[in-house]
């Protein structure tokens, strides 16, 4: 399938055989507030059939195929002013075995919440991006799926305030495509954005009854910190953002 034809294809179909078990820990953070959607052991999601969903940079992309063809964001909200330390993730590609290159890098994308319909969170501006390289990718043994984890600079969040998360496979399409897994955990409210049609350079929006296999670990922020940081007016502009 070549990646005109895989552009207009919203999940990532991997013809999956295997039940998908990871013993998926996560080392011990004091005072760290950690969310966790990553099942332990892992197991795999489907939804609509599949169990990744496409979140992709196609390097390779020319009009009017997009080259941020696909994005999944999941939402989060943490109980204490904290800065975000590392997420962990879990992903797999279409093609099984990969028969071309592995991603060599990966973005994570931080988001701001807004509401376009009352009562109804999504993602709306990009606060911060970390390339993280290829966070450690690691086959989950005797499964198609991928583990991952990052370490990103210090990020300030304020407690009770929603915020998403997106991450993308920086990648040619027509090597391979790339998904983030869906996860069973979570509050059942995720969205996609993607190019349905490949003859038309704009993506659509779909919002998901499902999770993402994510997981994010913070500490508690202290205020000197912050103010070397500069953090405290980044979170004093996300509240004007968000309230108005």
């Amino acid at each position: 399938m070549n990646a005109l034809e895989v552009s207009s294809v919203r999940f990532a179909s991997l013809g999956l055989g295997l039940a998908a078990l990871l013993l998926f820990g996560s080392s011990a953070t004091v005072n760290a507030e950690t969310i966790t959607q990553i099942s332990d052991p892992f197991s795999q999601t489907l939804y609509l059939g599949s169990p990744v969903a496409f979140s992709q940079v196609d390097l390779g992309a020319t009009a009017p195929l997009l080259s941020e063809f696909a994005n999944a964001y999941d939402n989060f909200v943490l109980n204490t002013d904290t800065v975000l330390k590392s997420i962990s993730w879990v992903g797999a590609y279409q093609t099984q075995p990969p028969t071309g290159p592995l991603a060599g890098d990966f973005t994570v994308g931080l988001y701001q919440s807004i509401q376009t319909v009352p009562g109804v969170d999504e993602p709306g501006a990009l606060i911060q991006s970390f390339d993280v390289g290829t966070a450690g990718e690691s086959l989950i043994s005797g499964t198609v799926f991928y583990q991952y984890t990052a370490e990103i600079d210090p990020f300030a969040v304020t407690a009770g305030e929603t915020f998403w998360i997106s991450i993308v496979a920086n990648q040619n399409f027509s090597e391979n495509g790339w998904g983030l897994a869906y996860s069973s955990l979570g509050d059942g409210d995720s969205f996609q954005d993607i190019q349905t049609d490949p003859t038309i350079a704009q993506r659509s929006r779909f919002r998901d009854p499902v999770d993402y296999a994510i997981n994010v670990t913070a500490v508690p922020e202290p205020s000197t910190l912050l103010s070397c940081l500069g953090v405290a007016g980044l979170i004093a502009r996300r509240r004007r953002t968000n309230g108005g």
